[in-house]
This record gives structure tokens, C-alpha cells and sequence, in this order.
């Protein structure tokens, strides 16, 4: 290990014990972590990962709403997915910021009981570090190398304690761009409905890694409704993920759930259900491919 990457370690490390008494005030803030029996410190320094060749140009930050896809190389499987916000805080640019993050992770072992994963650590400008709080007593350590765009992680994770102690695997990450302008499309089983999506979605997340989406959505071919509003917590993204639940101006009340993914660039929403709760025209509407 570089002198470099060394101080960085320790210093991440004692940035670490001083987030523990500002979680209160900061991002993770009322993040309720589940504690198992006993108590786990994990590994006295968090993993390091190959270093690269340090950007040129404007510094970026890591900030957004991230998705992490695991492969597994040693141990039990502990998850299939990660996603939520980090974010980067500019307190040394060009040398190491303090940073947070709160994930959700899909799980069939190891967190089952846990949906939210709270971690702080630290980002250089070609690589971050990052170690969780424990969760029934595990201790998730992720690493990775950015990439020049800072769109991409490529490293690994590793588990001390608990259910997933000893696995490690690696790890790609992939920063979601910011829903944000009109989405236009049809219904696929139906020639008369479409709608118009008006999104914006936060520039910052929540405690559980979600970040909000507000809006106003414009509905063709509809008998009852024909506008609908969407506000926070009602619309959200996690990852690729999102769901919108828009209030239509139909007289008795009613709602549009639409729920699916997009991809990185934010310009296509892929709508797998599509759905009116209430009113005269609840039911299932099927699914849409929504264009920027």
C-alpha cells in the first residue's frame, strides 16, 4: 500500500467515528439500524483497491443515485443488488472528501432482515472507500476505481461477521442521471391512451437511499381524468428503479401507478405496470415505453 493510500485509509477512518456523532444531522440521519446479539467492530481498516490514473479536467463528484450488481468469488451469496444515494461532501477536494451512503439491498440470506444498509467512508479522485455500520453483526466493506466520466465503479466487497462472514466478491456500480423534463408515450394495449410524465426528480436522497420525484402528468384518451399531479413520497427512484403514483383530477378520486425502471441516461422509462386505483376506471392498464 502508497504512504497516500495509507493516510487516506486512516483518515477515512477517523472521519468514520466522527460521523457516528453527526448521523443526526446529515443524510443518514434516522436511519434505524437492526443490531443482532453481541457486537461486531469488523475490519480494522477497509479494503483497499489498485490505484488508477488520476482524472484530468474538472473534478467530479461521486453524488447520485447509484445501482451496485454483485458476483460473488468466495462465501455465501449475501446479496443481489445494492442501490440507493451517495453522497460525496467537498471538504478536500483533489485529495479525499468525506462521504455517506444509505443502501437498499435485495437479499434471500443475509439481510433479510434489513432493507437499508447506512456506510460512511471516503473518495479519492480515482477510487472510493466505504464500510457500513454493522447489521446483525456484519460489516460490509465496499471499494471501487472510478472511471474518468465518474458514472462507473469497478471493485469489490468483502463481509466481516454474522451471517455473511468471510464473503467477498466484486462489485460494478452505475450512477442513475437525474429523471428530469417530459416523457412521452402510449399504452402498448391500446392505440388511443398515452400520457405526458412533467419529472423532477431531487438532487439529493433520503435516509433509505430513495431520492423523491415531483411532477404533473397529462392523460390522453381517458373517460374519467385527464391531468394528475405527483408529489413526494408518492414519486421515487431508487437505482433503476422507480414509482410513480400520480392523483388524477377525476371528481371522486383517483390515483395512476406506474412502476418499472429506466436506464442510466434517464431518457427512457420502461413501464412494466401501469394501473388506475378508484374512480370509474380502475383497473390495469398495462405497460408503457415512455421516451425523453
Amino acid at each position: 500500500m502508497r504512504v497516500d493510500e495509507y493516510l487516506f485509509v486512516k483518515k477515512v477512518g477517523r472521519l468514520g467515528v466522527l460521523f457516528a456523532t453527526m448521523v443526526a444531522a446529515i443524510c443518514l440521519a434516522g436511519c434505524a439500524v437492526k443490531q443482532g446479539s453481541g457486537t461486531s467492530t469488523g475490519p480494522t481498516t477497509p479494503p483497499t483497491t489498485p490505484p488508477t490514473a488520476t482524472p484530468s479536467g474538472p473534478y467530479v463528484f461521486l453524488s447520485g443515485n447509484w445501482e451496485f450488481t454483485p458476483s460473488s468469488t468466495k462465501g455465501p451469496v449475501p446479496f443481489t443488488l445494492l442501490a440507493g444515494y451517495l453522497d460525496e461532501f467537498n471538504n478536500s477536494v483533489g485529495v479525499s472528501d468525506f462521504a455517506t451512503a444509505a443502501l437498499q439491498v435485495r437479499s434471500t440470506t443475509c439481510y433479510t432482515d434489513q432493507t437499508t444498509i447506512p456506510l460512511t467512508g471516503g473518495v479519492t479522485p480515482s477510487h472510493a472507500v466505504f464500510q457500513s455500520f454493522p447489521i446483525d453483526l456484519q460489516v460490509l466493506d465496499l471499494s471501487g476505481n472510478k472511471n474518468t466520466q465518474v458514472t462507473q465503479l469497478a471493485g469489490s466487497y468483502t463481509i466481516a461477521g454474522g451471517c455473511g462472514d468471510g464473503a467477498s466478491g466484486n462489485l460494478t456500480g452505475q450512477l442513475y442521471n437525474q429523471l428530469m423534463g417530459q416523457y412521452t408515450g402510449a399504452l402498448t394495449n391500446s392505440t388511443t391512451t398515452s400520457m405526458q410524465l412533467s419529472l423532477t426528480q431531487d438532487a439529493k436522497g433520503t435516509s433509505d437511499g430513495r431520492s423523491f420525484v415531483t411532477g404533473s402528468a397529462v392523460f390522453h384518451g381517458f373517460s374519467c381524468f385527464s391531468t394528475g399531479t405527483l408529489v413526494a413520497p408518492n414519486g421515487w427512484v431508487l437505482g433503476s428503479s422507480l414509482s410513480l403514483t400520480f392523483n388524477t383530477n377525476e371528481a371522486t378520486g383517483s390515483t395512476v401507478v406506474l412502476t418499472g425502471s429506466f436506464d442510466p441516461a434517464a431518457d427512457t422509462l420502461a413501464i412494466s405496470s401501469a394501473s388506475v386505483t378508484g374512480g370509474g376506471c380502475a383497473g390495469s392498464l398495462g405497460t408503457a415505453t415512455l421516451s425523453h
